[in-house]
């Protein structure tokens, strides 16, 4: 399950990009005349890549490289990073993104995290309270003893009104926007949980 969850999360951090604009960022840089260092110490012969999605002329910014790497492209297949270099260019069978300008961040997600209760990790752990994504998006789900919903502003509004409901806070003092909690959900009508994950999901969507 788990690998299914990070695949959602890569696919949709590859199809936003993460590619910022950064024109003013790029503006002070040459005003400075401190350009950014680059890999290419010498250009290599360009090689086709005519599978797959290649994001061209990105500024690359990765934990595993000392500085950041100017001029880039990046080759996705199946929702993950397979190349990387400066010297690699779409052919006709490839997707092709312009990042000219920007930056992409690969795996920002996982780098920048807010824990508010650490359990195990282990996979009877997140069975035990799974979850449910449209579209790579949480609309319901379980959490500790409550069920959690994300609705629209005027269901969760009606929701609130029920007794054991009320809005989600993973941690302490810190509300989820658009998303409600409902304690001991195994003690409801299961015909009412299923008419509210009904509406989760269609407002999710």
């Amino acid at each position: 399950m788990m690998q299914r969850i990070r695949r959602t999360v890569c696919i949709a951090v590859v199809a936003a990009g993460f590619l910022t604009t950064a024109a003013g960022a790029q503006t002070s840089q040459k005003s400075a005349g401190n350009a950014l260092p680059s890999d290419r110490a010498a250009a290599p012969d360009p090689r086709l890549v005519d599978n797959g999605t290649v994001i061209e002329n990105v500024t690359l910014i990765s934990p595993e490289r000392a500085a950041p790497l100017l001029h880039a492209s990046v080759v996705i297949r199946d929702g993950r990073i397979s190349e990387i270099g400066t010297n690699l260019v779409a052919g006709p069978h490839a997707r092709k993104i312009d990042g000219s300008g920007r930056f992409l961040i690969p795996g920002l997600l996982d780098s920048h995290v807010h824990v508010g209760h650490s359990a195990a990790l282990d996979d009877d752990a997140i069975d035990a309270q799974p979850c449910c994504f449209v579209n790579g998006n949480l609309f319901a789900g379980l959490h500790k003893e409550s069920m959690i919903f994300r609705l629209s502003d005027a269901d969760r509004l009606a929701f609130l009104r029920l007794d054991g409901v009320a809005d989600f806070e993973p941690m302490l003092g810190r509300k989820m926007k658009g998303y409600t909690t409902l304690r001991n959900p195994m003690r409801r009508d299961r015909n009412v949980l299923a008419r509210w994950v009904e509406r989760a999901m269609k407002h999710t969507r």
